[in-house]
C-alpha cells in the first residue's frame, strides 16, 4: 500500500491504527484554523487525535499517518479502518470557517490520487454515511468540517470523477440525410468502450440542446421543420450519465425537407402494376388497364401512392401534370 506523492512534508503521528480494511472512502475535516501543513503535524504529536494527510493553507500537502494504518479521526473504528482522512485547512475563523479555492484545489488533486492507487472508481458523495465521500460530523458529534466546506463536498466529488471517467474517442460523424418522407438522420462511427451516445441538435445561431439518448450509431429526428437547416453532434455517455467523451463542435448540417404537397400524374401506358408498397419487390395487388389520370398522395423510392389507397405505382410509367 502506497502514499500519496504529492505529499511534500512528513511527520507521523503516534495516533494510529494497524489498517485491517480495504480502502473504500474519504473523509474530509476541516482544521478550525489558518495552519501549515506543518503546525497541523505538530498538533498530531500530542492531541490524541491524527489524520492521514492535512493541507496547509499555502497548498503544502503534509502526511501523518501512512496508508497502511487508519488515523484517530472519525471518532470511529469503523470508518476510520475504512477510509482516507484529509485535514484542509481555513483562511478565516468562525462562524463560517471559510477554506481557499488554493485548498480545495489540492483536496481534489489529493483525493483523485488517492481513488486511482486504491482502485476508488467513483467518490460517491450522497449527503449521508450510504456514500464513500464522508463528512466528520456523520461519525462523531462535531461541527467539523464547517458551515463552508459543507457546501463543497458534491462540487469536490463532481471534480474528482470527472478525473477519474476515462475519455473515450470523441464520435466520428459520418452523415445528415434529410428524407423525403420527413426527418434527418444523422450517424455515426462505433466508440469503443461507449456506453450510450447523447445526440445533440442545434438551428442556426442556437445553442445546443440534447434530443436523444442512444445504444446505436445512428438517430433518426422525426421533429424537423421543413425548410429548417438543423446541426448534430453526438457525444459518448457512461453508465452513471457523465460524459465519457467530446465532441465535434463543428458537427453535421442538413436542411430538413418541406412535406411534399399531392400532385396530378397520367399514366402513361396501360397495364400499369399497382403494388402494396413503394418498389418492384412489393405484391402486385392490381393494375390500370386505361391511360388516366391520378392524384398522387405520397413519393417514395420512384413509387407514388395513390389517393384512392389502391397502393403504389412506378412513376417510371406516368409523367406529373
Amino acid at each position: 500500500m502506497s502514499n500519496s506523492k504529492l505529499a511534500t512534508y512528513t511527520r507521523i503521528s503516534p495516533y494510529k491504527y494497524e489498517r485491517q480494511q480495504k480502502i473504500t472512502g474519504i473523509i474530509i475535516h476541516h482544521m478550525a484554523g489558518k495552519l501549515s501543513a506543518a503546525a497541523c503535524g505538530n498538533v498530531f504529536q500530542w492531541a490524541e487525535a491524527s489524520a492521514n494527510y492535512g493541507i496547509g493553507y499555502d497548498g503544502t500537502i503534509g502526511l501523518y499517518v501512512p496508508e497502511n494504518y487508519s488515523a484517530w479521526s472519525a471518532a470511529s473504528y469503523y470508518y476510520d479502518q475504512r477510509n482516507i482522512s484529509i485535514e484542509l485547512a481555513n483562511d478565516s475563523g468562525a462562524p463560517n470557517w471559510h477554506v481557499s479555492d488554493k485548498v480545495i484545489q489540492k483536496c481534489i488533486d489529493l483525493c483523485t490520487d488517492i481513488c486511482k492507487r486504491n482502485g476508488i472508481k467513483k467518490l460517491n458523495y450522497t449527503g449521508d454515511l450510504n456514500g464513500n465521500l464522508l463528512m466528520h460530523c456523520w461519525t462523531a458529534a462535531t461541527a467539523c468540517p464547517g458551515p463552508f466546506l459543507k457546501t463543497q463536498f458534491k462540487y469536490i466529488a463532481d471534480q474528482v470523477n470527472k478525473r477519474l471517467t476515462p475519455q473515450l474517442a470523441t464520435p466520428k460523424l459520418t452523415k445528415a440525410t434529410a428524407h423525403n418522407g420527413g426527418g434527418i438522420t444523422v450517424a455515426w462511427g462505433k466508440v469503443s468502450g461507449a456506453y450510450k451516445y447523447r445526440v445533440f441538435r442545434k438551428t442556426a445561431g442556437g445553442k445546443w440542446q440534447r434530443i436523444a439518448l442512444t445504444t446505436r450509431t445512428s438517430y433518426k429526428d422525426t421533429t424537423c421543420v421543413g425548410g429548417t437547416k438543423y446541426t448534430y453532434t453526438v457525444r459518448c455517455v457512461g453508465e452513471d450519465g457523465s460524459y465519457t467523451s467530446s465532441y465535434d463542435a463543428k458537427g453535421l448540417t442538413a436542411t430538413a425537407k418541406k412535406a411534399q404537397t399531392s400532385f396530378m400524374v397520367q399514366t402513361i401506358k396501360r397495364n400499369v402494376a399497382i403494388r402494396k408498397g413503394a418498389g418492384a419487390k412489393y405484391e402486385i395487388t392490381g393494375r390500370i388497364v386505361e391511360k388516366g389520370v391520378y392524384t398522387i398522395i405520397s413519393e417514395k423510392d420512384g413509387y407514388g401512392k395513390l389517393k384512392s389507397g389502391a397502393g403504389w405505382i412506378s412513376l417510371a410509367d406516368a409523367k406529373r401534370i
